[in-house]
């Protein structure tokens, strides 16, 4: 349908349509605005819920039971589900307002000037219509006074008593009005049809293209509020299913929610391992009693000694103290107020002695094994700075060896704290349950020593024990000619031991799930160098690397104190002895 031929005399309601439409999307933008202000205050009330109802520090031990990790998880799903709607907030903003406001801004820009084109072309065809009556008006007026005046000649030419002269002038002056009345003739019609030029080409073809860029705008306008609707809906649709995963992990968690399994915690968590009582003694009175040196009672039994405190004197009478002459005693209430205090408050131990026996068990090894975890990671960072000061040795281009060594020696003092710190809780340990504790398994190598072989000395942890001397010695290069001068391949480290049993780590904690980490692949290790075999080595145990002098591999692993190297060929990888190979790191 066109706009230019059906509307050609409504421009100004045209013109008004367009801006009712523009008024139009920027309601619709401010609607859309509003609501993603909804969604974040919502998405922030949620977070803030959540935020308030996370688990305290001091109620971490209750985390265990199945009915607070329910819980939880329903917090973090929450969490997630207020993240969604932040998620359509920012896509309603970014992809609907911001493009609608920008549109309006361009809509306005192109509406301004259409009306102004149409202004200007409704002008130009009033004024040569403005021009045509004036032509028209004017060649009456003369047409007029010429007919007047031929009419005031013709009655002097009638009449005998008018003189010749009189009769001339109005013959002359009817003529020279009848050529102006001819020119005005003439400029009437070449008004006229200017005019009805111009108004064709008005009506025909510049006006519908006016009408034709408001039709236009109007008809993008129209599809862009299609998109922009679509696109609301769509938002709330693609977090739909992710919304539906959180409510479902609620629900899972909550199914998982056992009372059997949380009663076994309570009893793991409140347990003190003190004894039950026993049966009461008959006290007999009326039999003799023995002298002894001590007066006074049978001792009490474990219940007893914890509930002292209520078999203490009731009452108020702590509050006032002793009366002296029935006058109570000045600074009484202050100082038997901070000896209540005092004994109310429970001093930690360092070596939890303050606590039950299976208590302070649980406390021994958790900090045991804290303690061990700190080492290990202290070890591995030692170790890195060692394997970077062999290579500094051997490169002497990288770096300066000598420079690394008080990094050694700090991480020495460091290792050498932690190990006193570690062996003190092993000897409360032992004297709290009368056996070692349960020990991690440490990362070790997975091949056992080659049999035969000589030890040699791996570094270990002591601050005073010298830091290169487990790190078994590079044999010397053999020369490009002369393969005679090639020495005898040294001894293969023999430090590495077999990884400990899993299953004896610890006899009184539960058991992990085997299956757990199945689903978890190893990540492919990055090559950190090149080396290249100086000896013939065949392989006596699994994990180890058969090679012959000259292969190339790539190294995996870096000696880390053991005397063996992780390296790879397109056959696979295992452990080669670290003299028996020439190494070149990449860094």
């Amino acid at each position: 349908m066109n706009w230019g031929i059906e509307l050609w005399d409504q421009f100004e309601n045209v013109d008004k349509h367009c801006q009712q439409g523009i008024e139009f999307v920027e309601k619709y933008s401010k609607f859309v605005k509003e609501r993603t202000a909804i969604e974040q205050d919502y998405a922030s009330k949620l977070r803030k819920l959540v935020k308030g109802y996370q688990p305290k520090k001091r109620h971490e031990d209750r985390t265990v039971y199945s009915s607070y990790k329910a819980f939880h998880c329903q917090l973090s799903e929450l969490n997630d589900i207020a993240g969604q709607h932040e998620i359509v907030a920012e896509n309603m903003v970014a992809r609907i307002v911001t493009v609608c406001n920008q549109h309006c801004s361009d809509m306005k820009q192109d509406k301004k000037k259409f009306f102004q084109d149409g202004r200007r072309l409704q002008t130009e065809l009033d004024t040569l219509e403005r021009q045509v009556e004036q032509s028209k008006k004017k060649f009456e007026k003369e047409w007029k006074e010429s007919e007047r005046l031929q009419t005031n000649y013709e009655r002097l030419d009638g009449d005998s008593n008018a003189t010749k002269a009189d009769v001339e002038k109005a013959k002359n002056i009817s003529l020279s009005k009848k050529d102006m009345v001819t020119s005005c003739k003439t400029d009437y019609g070449a008004a006229l049809v200017k005019f009805n030029e111009t108004q064709k080409r008005h009506y025909g073809e510049d006006m519908p293209n006016v009408f034709e860029s408001y039709r236009s705008s109007d008809n993008v306008r129209v599809q862009k509020l299609q998109e922009w609707m679509l696109e609301y809906a769509k938002f709330d649709s693609n977090v739909k299913p992710i919304v539906q995963k959180c409510l479902d992990g609620m629900k899972q968690a909550a199914e998982a929610i056992n009372s059997e399994l949380d009663a076994g915690f309570v009893v793991e968590r409140l347990k003190s391992g003190f004894p039950i009582p026993g049966d009461k003694e008959f006290e007999d009175y009326t039999a003799p009693k023995q002298n002894s040196g001590d007066d006074n009672g049978t001792p009490e039994s474990q219940r007893n000694s914890l509930n002292a405190n209520r078999n203490k004197k009731g009452g108020l009478s702590w509050l006032f103290g002793a009366k002296k002459n029935g006058t109570l005693q000045r600074g009484s209430f202050t100082s038997k107020r901070k000896t209540w205090l005092k004994s109310s408050q429970v001093v930690e131990s360092p070596d939890f002695s303050h606590l039950p026996p299976e208590q302070r068990k649980k406390r021994l090894q958790a900090k045991i094994n804290e303690i061990r975890k700190e080492i290990k990671k202290e070890e591995e960072g030692r170790n890195g700075i060692i394997r970077m000061q062999e290579v500094y040795k051997s490169n002497p281009q990288l770096g300066t060896a000598a420079k690394v060594q008080p990094e050694i020696d700090a991480a020495n003092q460091v290792i050498a704290k932690l190990q006193a710190e570690l062996q003190q809780h092993e000897t409360w340990y032992a004297d709290a349950t009368g056996k070692s504790p349960a020990s991690i398994p440490a990362p070790s190598r997975p091949v056992p020593p080659k049999s035969g072989s000589k030890p040699v000395t791996a570094v270990t942890t002591s601050a005073s024990t010298d830091l290169g001397a487990g790190i078994p010695p590079a044999p010397p290069l053999p020369g490009a000619n002369s393969s005679s001068m090639i020495p005898p391949p040294p001894p293969v480290a023999s430090s590495k031991s077999s990884p400990p049993d899993v299953a004896a780590v610890n006899d009184d904690e539960s058991q992990e799930d085997p299956s757990f980490g199945d689903d978890f692949d190893e990540d492919p290790v990055d090559p950190v160098g090149t080396c290249d075999a100086l000896y013939d080595y065949d392989a006596s145990s699994e994990g180890e690397m058969s090679m012959r002098s000259g292969d190339t591999f790539q190294v995996l692993e870096a000696d880390s104190g053991d005397g063996w190297t992780r390296v790879m060929s397109e056959h696979g990888d295992g452990y080669v002895p670290t003299t028996y190979i020439n190494i070149n790191f990449f860094y």
